[in-house]
């Protein structure tokens, strides 16, 4: 169960990376206004990027893999429903 709540982080770091990165190749061609929200929504990646791993680790040590894998996950689920999201909007 360990190694699924391991995985599940990873696939989380995984999605959050994903995001950023689609985040980054954007801003180039943005204006200012568009520049300052692909700032802000790269800013809120990272932080729940970040809070996704703090929480899998914290629950692990609590002895609670099965939420570990949920929390660490969550980026990943998070990433797959705004591409969605984008794509059914503008598609």
């Amino acid at each position: 169960m360990n190694l699924l709540a391991i995985l599940s982080t990873a696939c989380g770091v995984l999605g959050t990376l994903s995001l950023l990165i689609l985040c980054v190749a954007g801003a180039p061609n943005s204006s200012a206004a568009q520049a300052a929200s692909i700032r802000l929504w790269a800013i809120a990646t990272i932080i729940g990027g970040i809070a996704a791993v703090a929480g899998a680790i914290i629950f692990l040590r609590a002895g609670q893999p099965l939420a570990a894998a949920i929390v660490g996950g969550l980026p990943a689920a998070v990433v797959v429903a705004l591409m969605a999201w984008v794509t059914i909007a503008h598609g």
